[in-house]
């Protein structure tokens, strides 16, 4: 029970418009998209150099990485790393693995050798949402990973012609081509996920109970520790940014996402 007599100085220095206190949902945090998808289809919703979709879209992208995942053998609660700079990919897997019932664990993609050992072994992640350019790092250690499948994205997955000619014959000319071992059981191109094939069925999860994320912190006092964000955890911290955020109305304004999504602030 919220004690009342408790001195919060800080509440004379919030807008006149946000409440010094708030209602929160018992709903998966995923349902935020699935609301905003629904009332504004057609309402911009990412958008990286020439590749850009719409909430609609974004949303059905998510069910299709959710139900492959599925069908790939992930279950309700287990874990899955995504090691991913800021790209669309990012965004669009954090969601489906969410949809999916799995547990994100986001990895820092500047991880070394002891701290990449460290944070698969602590999370137990089953699978890897990868980035190629990433990939000289992650096969040295993949025995050693415990990861039951990995897929490996490339940017131009989420970029439209000319950028996606133009980018792999950048990649080429300065020799930075990544030579993935694809072999459709372990490792496996991340588009496999994300087209269309297996029928998505929701999973709703417990919001107070069910893990949403395991957040690694900063490890600069120690070894980094998980931290355990349940689905009820971050809808109510998305109810609290949208009231101090009150200034931005939906479909008016735009977001730069500078902040590295791998860390809980981005």
């Amino acid at each position: 029970m919220l004690k009342t007599d408790i001195p919060r100085p800080w509440l004379e220095y919030y807008d006149s418009e946000v409440s010094s206190s708030l209602d929160y949902e018992d709903i998966p945090v995923y349902e935020y998209l699935d609301r905003v998808a629904s009332r504004h289809p057609r309402r911009r919703a990412i958008i990286f150099n020439n590749w850009k979709i719409n909430y609609k879209k974004l949303q059905e992208l998510t069910e299709n990485v959710a139900a492959n995942l599925r069908s790939y053998g992930l279950s309700p609660g287990e874990r899955v790393a995504i090691m991913l700079p800021n790209l669309p990919q990012t965004v669009i897997t954090y969601w489906g693995v969410l949809k999916a019932g799995g547990t994100v664990v986001m990895t820092n993609p500047l991880y070394m050798e002891k701290e990449i050992l460290h944070h698969f072994g602590d999370s137990e992640s089953k699978f890897l949402i990868t980035l190629d350019l990433l990939w000289p790092k992650i096969s040295e250690l993949l025995p050693r990973l415990g990861l039951e499948r990995v897929f490996v994205t490339s940017i131009p997955d989420c970029l439209r012609f000319p950028l996606t000619w133009l980018y792999r014959f950048k990649m080429h000319r300065e020799k930075k081509t990544a030579d993935i071992p694809y072999d459709n059981e372990k490792i496996l191109p991340w588009k496999n996920i994300i087209q269309k094939g297996e029928v998505f069925l929701k999973y709703s999860p417990d919001p107070r109970q069910d893990l949403a994320v395991l957040q690694y912190t900063g490890g600069t006092t120690g070894l980094s520790k998980g931290v355990m964000l349940t689905h009820y955890n971050l809808s109510a911290n998305v109810r609290q940014a949208m009231s101090m955020l009150h200034n931005i109305q939906l479909g008016e304004h735009t977001v730069l996402g500078l902040l590295p999504y791998f860390h809980i602030y981005g």
